[in-house]
């Protein structure tokens, strides 16, 4: 059977869920490919980085074991492409399954209309959706976009859905609702994930890395992992950590990612005016397989603001977090494995980074508590199967039946 993950920007080493899903659709014996575009990244974060080799050119890639077919974007605009011989090459491939990750996109619709116009009944069409309003950033695009796509493309997409839309969260559950009209009974929440088995505290890891970034072992170590960029609030860290200073605990904190190049440059004029210079450790962008090196050399992951898949993945690497208070964040803590901070409040996180700094027991517990979370609730072994869940039920009838019933 061929599933086809569909996706306007891909790429791999990132380790975000298209990534993951196809890899683990792969190993259940699935003929797997991922369509997108030739352009790599839509932010400007990753364009400051990688501008010279943000495009490639069309054509049929092997990235990371999975089968990748890259179309032509006619145009991008505003993170949205326009993918060139999309439908052409859909007839082509021939999919039994079809997932579209993100449903505000032109492709969504562009798929939708597919389906519908040719009668694509034996193919099966799933959608989903990771927006939340943190994410609206555009003033003057967002408001008529939503006015369009509430009064007229949503109904397209519900109507050529197979099944309910996947939200990523509660959060993405209550955005749809809330700003697109979505109605409660259209949506299924399937979170995001964790590799269990790449993400996993190493204590070999952690001495070779401290060793490499010269952290003596009795050094206390707070972690940032994800885009350094203004809305993820690395300045209130930074001031945070700057309180710790004068109540002497010994501490590194790691900052690794991609920047955003001037956001980047003000965030070390501020690591300097705040006489952080020997506690602070910036790392470049690594690719996501190598993260739980990193993740081993700290005790605690630290996230001041907005949602990260990160802070699962440092959970999986048994690392207690502080987080901002969030309906997200709850989620994520409900296993009593880690602190929340009123966002903003520059007292109250250093405050909990010097209360989980200062108790080891604690971070232990809590780091123990946060690997039997992911374990149990976030793992893509499972997240992927509950995917392929919601196809079972359409093809019971079909001679694939036999394939869905050994992965049960």
């Amino acid at each position: 059977m061929r599933i086809v993950h569909i996706i306007d920007y891909f790429k791999p080493k990132l380790g975000y869920q298209e990534t993951f899903l196809a890899k683990k659709h792969i190993e259940m014996g699935f003929d797997v490919w991922v369509l997108t575009s030739n352009i790599l990244f839509s932010s400007s974060i990753y364009k400051n980085i990688d501008k010279k080799n943000n495009k490639i050119n069309s054509g049929i890639y092997k990235e990371e074991g999975i089968n990748v077919l890259r179309l032509d974007a006619i145009f991008e605009l505003f993170s949205r492409v326009w993918l060139k011989n999309l439908k052409k090459e859909l007839n082509i491939l021939k999919p039994d399954v079809i997932f579209v990750h993100g449903i505000y996109s032109v492709t969504a619709v562009r798929i939708a209309l597919w389906k519908l116009a040719n009668k694509k009944n034996n193919v099966f069409l799933g959608f989903d959706s990771h927006m939340a309003e943190v994410m609206s950033a555009n003033r003057l695009f967002y408001p008529v976009f939503r006015f369009i796509y509430k009064n007229f493309l949503k109904n397209i997409i519900l109507k050529a859905s197979d099944t309910k839309i996947i939200a990523v969260a509660n959060v993405t559950k209550d955005y749809m609702m809330k700003n697109y009209y979505f109605k409660e009974s259209d949506i299924i929440v399937i979170p995001l994930g964790v590799d269990i088995s790449l993400f996993r505290r190493d204590l070999k890891n952690r001495y070779l890395m401290r060793k490499k970034y010269n952290i003596e072992e009795d050094e206390l170590v707070f972690i940032y992992v994800g885009k350094i960029m203004p809305k993820k609030g690395l300045g209130i860290l930074l001031e945070a950590s700057s309180l710790l200073l004068k109540r002497k605990l010994k501490f590194k904190l790691v900052i690794l990612g991609m920047s955003e190049l001037s956001y980047l440059d003000e965030l070390k004029l501020l690591v300097k005016n705040l006489n952080l210079g020997k506690n602070v450790l910036w790392i470049d962008f690594v690719p996501n397989n190598e993260l739980p090196k990193y993740y081993s050399i700290a005790d605690i992951g630290v996230w001041p603001s907005h949602v990260s898949i990160t802070r699962l993945e440092a959970m999986g690497c048994e690392l207690p977090i502080i987080v901002n208070y969030s309906n997200v964040s709850l989620e994520w803590l409900k296993n009593d494995n880690g602190l929340t901070y009123d966002e903003g409040n520059v007292n109250e996180l250093s405050e909990k980074m010097y209360l989980l700094g200062n108790n080891k027991r604690l971070r232990y517990e809590m780091g123990k508590r946060g690997r039997e979370l992911v374990e149990n609730e976030f793992s893509w072994d499972e997240i992927s199967k509950k995917f392929l869940d919601l196809v079972h039920g359409k093809l019971l009838k079909r001679k694939e039946h036999d394939v869905f019933t050994n992965f049960r």
